[in-house]
């Protein structure tokens, strides 16, 4: 049997680029966003035809009138109400912030439509009063309140706002042009509320623990620990690694040793036989400490009682150390101090391509 070696590539050729439209075409959904929020193994991954925007009421002359009159908090007039933000191709809204929500309508206007596909008060973006913008992926603390519930839209999407004056407001979206993004429906299958509420606990958890987030290159953690003591003019070494892998965490409990107005504690790290640091700060500006006490508590980073963690992942692909300085200071009284290191980390090798 004669095999026709042009037809059977035309074939191959055909198949390649079937399978590569299909995998193009596969609908994006605003739970393949929602899934991000709890996906912090991804954050090291570069992303490709992705294009962050905003639409904020920041004033254009430079001037402190970010918000005050409502001078640039919209975009124009539709008869008695306000376009707040129009946005125009494949997208997402990630973010909407403001200080000074109120309860006049939101009309979200998707793909052209002239009735809107979502209405709700803009007091409740972030009461947590309707479904599906739920404490605390939508809330307020210290800053203002904010809503991190994706909202996607296929086409384009307009946002009115039913009142005379809108104060400060921070919009950012995502513009996904190489994306078959599927619109926002507010409804929703169970899985998609399963999802959601496990993000939510994530997010809620005020005692964040490394397995929150050993997804993906994340997952098939190991622990190092290492207890030592270090003195004034010392370093010590704590993890080493000499091939691909990743930091998915790390615990520093050093009692109160790192507090006080001086910072001679210094976290050291270097991948891939680097000769600059990609980590040098005190540990205690590292681990947001303010005027000498530990100030933050976040999922990612932060103090519980006299342990740090941080948990952002630091992939590297040849090798990593991790060391402590204590400087020495001229003329002051400096101690010992004992401290209990645990690094959670794996072998996934980096995909140079992500």
């Amino acid at each position: 049997m004669k095999i026709n070696l042009k037809e059977v590539s035309v074939f191959l050729s055909a198949i390649l680029l079937a399978g590569s439209y299909a995998v193009a075409q596969n609908p994006y959904r605003w739970t393949d966003e929602l899934e991000l929020l709890k996906r912090v193994d991804k954050l090291p991954e570069y992303r490709t035809g992705s294009y962050v925007e905003q639409f904020s009421s920041y004033d254009r002359t430079g001037g402190n009138d970010d918000g005050f009159a409502g001078t640039y908090s919209f975009l124009r007039k539709e008869g008695d109400k306000l376009v707040i933000a129009e946005m125009e191709g494949p997208g997402v809204i990630n973010r909407i912030w403001t200080p000074t929500p109120t309860d006049n309508m939101l009309y979200f206007y998707f793909d052209g439509q002239k009735e809107p596909g979502l209405k709700i008060k803009f007091s409740d973006l972030f009461s947590g009063k309707v479904y599906p913008f739920t404490k605390p992926v939508c809330g307020n603390e210290i800053g203002g309140f904010y809503c991190y519930l994706p909202i996607t839209y296929k086409k384009s999407c307009k946002i009115v706002f039913d009142g005379p004056k809108l104060e400060f407001i921070q919009i950012q979206y995502r513009n996904l042009p190489e994306k078959k993004v599927e619109t926002y429906t507010g409804e929703f299958s169970q899985q998609d509320k399963d999802l959601l509420a496990e993000v939510n606990r994530i997010w809620a958890d005020l005692s964040p623990a490394v397995t929150n987030y050993t997804f993906g290159k994340s997952a098939g953690v190991q622990t190092e620990e290492k207890v030592f003591t270090l003195s004034p003019g010392e370093e010590v070494s704590f993890f080493e690694m000499a091939e691909p892998g990743r930091i998915v965490g790390m615990s520093i409990d050093g009692g109160t040793s790192f507090e006080g107005l001086y910072k001679d504690v210094i976290l050291s790290a270097k991948w891939d036989n680097e000769k600059v640091e990609a980590i040098y700060a005190p540990v205690a500006d590292f681990f947001g400490y303010a005027y000498g006490k530990g100030a933050m508590r976040s999922i990612l980073m932060g103090k519980q009682g006299t342990s740090n963690y941080c948990y952002l992942p630091m992939p590297f692909d040849k090798s990593a150390s991790m060391k402590m300085i204590y400087k020495k200071r001229e003329g002051i009284q400096q101690s010992p101090i004992s401290v209990n290191v645990k690094v959670y980390y794996n072998s996934n090798k980096r995909n140079v391509k992500e």
